[in-house]
C-alpha cells in the first residue's frame, strides 16, 4: 500500500496532511511546500521529484518544473499563447504560485486530465 499521508514538522509538533486534502505541490526559492484544500501552505522536505514519485500519476500531475496540482483542484484550463495553458482552482482554493502547463507538458497534461 502506498503513502497516503504527509507528516508535516512544525517546531515540535508533527501534522499529519492526507494526500486527498492536498490542492497542489510547488516549489519556491529552494524550499517545497504542500498547499491544502483549507488553503493553508507548508513547507516539506520532500523535492517535487521525490513528491512526484511517491505519488505517481494517480489524482496528481506534474505541470510543470515547480507545480504538481490535483486533479480535483482544477476547475478549467485556459490557452496562452506560445501553446502553453493555465490552470483555475476550484471556487474557494488559493492560488500561491504560478499554475502555467509548461508548452513540453501541454499533450501529456490533456491526455492525464481526460483518462483522471
Amino acid at each position: 500500500m502506498g503513502k497516503n499521508k504527509f507528516l508535516i514538522k512544525l517546531n515540535d509538533r508533527i501534522v499529519p496532511v492526507r494526500i486527498a486534502d492536498i490542492t497542489y505541490f510547488y516549489s519556491e526559492q529552494k524550499n517545497s511546500y504542500i498547499v491544502t484544500r483549507d488553503n493553508i501552505t507548508y513547507v516539506i522536505d520532500d523535492s517535487l521529484d521525490t513528491v512526484e514519485q511517491i505519488l505517481g500519476r494517480e489524482g496528481f500531475f506534474r505541470i510543470s518544473r515547480s507545480v504538481i496540482i490535483s486533479e480535483t483542484a482544477i476547475e478549467s484550463i485556459h490557452k496562452l499563447p506560445g501553446g502553453r495553458l493555465t490552470v483555475s482552482l476550484r471556487r474557494g482554493f488559493e492560488a500561491y504560485t504560478d499554475l502555467t502547463v509548461s508548452r513540453a507538458r501541454v499533450d501529456g497534461f490533456l491526455h492525464w486530465l481526460e483518462e483522471s
